[in-house]
């Protein structure tokens, strides 16, 4: 048995990682901690996820808003969105596919409903948190008619 020993310097500031801190994402939306992380269950690299959602002819936009105006919001909130995933990740280094979201805007530009269409990627955890955040999100007020929206998210694991 070997003798180790551990001398930490006082008087001086000790600087850390935390679990918002290996996110690349920063712990958007809030969340300070990542549970699966301060648990000790990850790799010694950073955790991190690529998501796309391109403004592809899979969109669909139905009622009084163009497309441009949906994607501009969309990418306002792409942070919230690699957060769940890479929150995800931490719990599931496998995680990738694709989801198909759709969810109505409604004439005061909240967001009414959200579901999944389709979705290759098996985590009740990202499918929560991703829903919430779209609920969350404020989008210009459509004119003459909630808005429909279908709209597919990619991810893939860039790192862990």
């Amino acid at each position: 048995m070997s003798d180790a020993h551990l001398d930490v310097p006082t008087g001086e500031i000790i600087d850390t990682k935390g679990s918002t801190d290996i996110l690349r994402s920063g712990g958007v939306g809030g969340k300070s901690t990542v549970a699966a992380m301060e648990r000790g269950g990850t790799g010694l690299n950073n955790v991190e996820g690529m998501v796309t959602a391109n403004l592809s002819k899979t969109v669909r936009i139905k009622g009084g808003m163009k497309r441009e105006e949906v994607k501009r919001v969309i990418d306002q909130h792409m942070g919230e969105v690699s957060y769940c995933y890479e929150t995800a990740l931490a719990s599931n280094p496998d995680l990738a596919g694709k989801i198909v979201f759709e969810w109505k805007i409604l004439l005061s530009g909240k967001v009414g409903e959200v579901s999944i269409k389709s979705s290759s990627v098996s985590s009740g955890q990202l499918h929560a948190c991703i829903r919430s955040a779209i609920k969350s999100w404020q989008f210009p007020q459509p004119k003459g008619s909630d808005v429909y929206v279908s709209y597919p998210f990619i991810f893939d694991v860039v790192g862990f």
